[in-house]
């Protein structure tokens, strides 16, 4: 089975090296982290995961997450979030690895209603703004132009319980200007 994996630049190095491994999953019904796993999708674009793409929020964009932000200084001002989208991880498992399970089967577990886990899939189109958005606002995000109710992807989601190892790398892939993912490492320019 093809999985895709999304990072950032300054966690690279140590994944080439060691694998991916555990990070946290937030699925609690307070969305506090309730296991230790590897977010992986079998979509090989970024959007609409959910993934922090760099964003610097400050003043009231950061009251709003200030809780939610671990380690983060009652006296920050700021804050300015890992650019997850950076590098895409391309890899095969066993469809049939008993440390891999999909993000519905996972949550059905847990005993999370549809509308529950339809809510988890929503939030990934929402800006990281921390910004309440009224029943309008909130109808215009989830709204394509042509008037359809945006896909989720909530079906592409999986969860692995372990490390994933640089064996089962197939490509290393660094997002270029355009949005296209190629590999090699990106050349900074002086």
């Amino acid at each position: 089975m093809i999985l895709y994996h999304f990072t950032g630049l300054e966690m690279i190095d140590a994944i080439e090296r060691e694998g991916i491994k555990i990070g946290l999953i937030p699925y609690e019904e307070d969305c506090s982290p309730r296991q230790l796993a590897i977010s992986l999708t079998t979509d090989s674009e970024p959007d609409g995961h959910g993934l922090t793409s760099g964003e610097r929020l400050i003043g009231a964009q950061l009251e709003r997450i200030r809780s939610s932000i671990p380690g983060l200084p009652p006296s920050a001002t700021e804050a300015t979030f890992a650019n997850k989208t950076a590098v895409r991880i391309r890899l095969k498992l066993k469809e049939a690895d008993p440390k891999l399970r999909s993000f519905e089967k996972y949550a059905r577990k847990l005993g999370r209603s549809a509308a529950w886990r339809r809510a988890v899939a929503l939030s990934g189109h929402l800006p990281l703004s921390g910004a309440a958005y009224d029943d309008a606002e909130f109808k215009a995000l989830m709204t394509t132009q042509s008037g359809d109710v945006r896909p989720t992807k909530e079906g592409t989601w999986y969860f692995y319980f372990g490390t994933i190892s640089p064996d089962n790398f197939h490509a290393v892939e660094y997002r270029q200007p355009d949005s296209t993912y190629l590999a090699g490492r990106p050349v900074t320019l002086k």
